[in-house]
């Protein structure tokens, strides 16, 4: 469940991403993750962590229920911002007060 996060930020992150690429991805992090444990233990002689397959599985179950959640959300996600936008006359105010270009241009595009 560890990289549950990772599995709604990639496909956000990159429209292309499909469910395979996403598991592929969470299981060779969270093997990454795994073989870092067994090879500190081996190094440093103390194996404070165990090589664990259940945190290889639900590290990887995290990142697809991630993916599942965005998958959910994210049909959704552009009509509440718009109309969110619509009550508010479509002005997207920055939150120190002033309205820096980029924000701006971020409210204009979201708005759309």
């Amino acid at each position: 469940m560890l990289l549950l996060p990772s599995g709604f930020y990639l496909p956000l992150r990159n429209s292309a991403v499909k469910l395979r690429q996403v598991l592929v991805i969470g299981f060779a992090a969270s093997a990454g993750i795994e073989l870092t444990h067994l090879l500190l233990g081996t190094i440093i002689g103390y194996h404070y962590r165990i090589f664990d397959v259940n945190d290889l599985m639900f590290n990887t179950l995290g990142c697809t229920i991630g993916y599942a959640c965005f998958k959910w959300i994210d049909p959704h996600l552009p009509e509440a911002i718009r109309t969110a936008m619509a009550g508010s006359g479509n002005s997207c105010p920055h939150p120190s007060g002033s309205s820096p270009n980029s924000f701006s241009t971020f409210c204009q595009n979201v708005s759309r």
